[in-house]
Parts: C-alpha cells; structure tokens; sequence
C-alpha cells in the first residue's frame, strides 16, 4: 500500500465512523455509553488526523513539491474528494496565466528566475 492509499484509507475510515456516530444519533435507542464511545472514538481519530497533516504531511508536501504537482493535486482533488470539510475558494497559482486564442483556452506558464 502506497502513501496515498494510506491517506485515502484513513479518510474512508474516519469517514465511516463519522457515519457510524451520526447514525447512533439519530437512530439513539438509550445506549449511552456506546454512543459517547463513538463520537469520542470520532473525536480523537479526527484530531490524529489534523495532527499528522499539519505536522508530518504539509511540512513535507510544501518542502519537496512543486507548483506544477500543486496544480495537478488540485486538478484531482475533486474526484478523490474531501474529508471533513470541501473548499470555500478557489486556488489560482500566481504563475498561470489563462489565455483564449478563437475560443480555445489555454494556459500560459510564466517561469520566474531563482532567486
């Protein structure tokens, strides 16, 4: 199993238990205990989740990838889809440039120098 089907396979199991707790809410049949286990097993997965993101995945994603990958993770996040929460806005690289020559859109890169 690769790095990104770890990360989806997290994602799909925190996406069942969220289902599995919301279910016990809305079907609650007096089982307290079992409820409040579920959201704080919920709970805790979701906050182990955010943890590793924020401190093992974007360090790394943003010292190793470059905007071209961004652009392509991007493109794919829509089809894999989002775990708790979609995007509000857009991101639009600085360096992409759209352009439309007889109604064909195209995409102009613009390549900065180091430094």
């Amino acid at each position: 199993m690769n790095q990104r089907q770890t990360c989806g396979a997290a994602t799909t199991f925190i996406r069942d238990a969220i289902k599995d707790a919301r279910q016990k809410l809305t079907s609650y049949n007096g089982d307290k205990r079992s409820l409040i286990e579920g959201i704080n097993f919920v709970i805790q997965e979701v906050i182990t989740m955010i943890y590793r993101e924020e401190n093992i995945l974007f360090p790394m994603a943003i010292n190793n990838f470059t905007e071209d990958k961004w652009v392509k993770i991007l493109r794919e996040s829509d089809e894999i889809g989002y775990c708790l929460i979609a995007p509000t806005e857009v991101w639009k690289p600085e360096r992409l440039i759209r352009l439309s020559f007889f109604g064909i859109p195209r995409t102009l890169t613009i390549v900065r120098p180091n430094g």
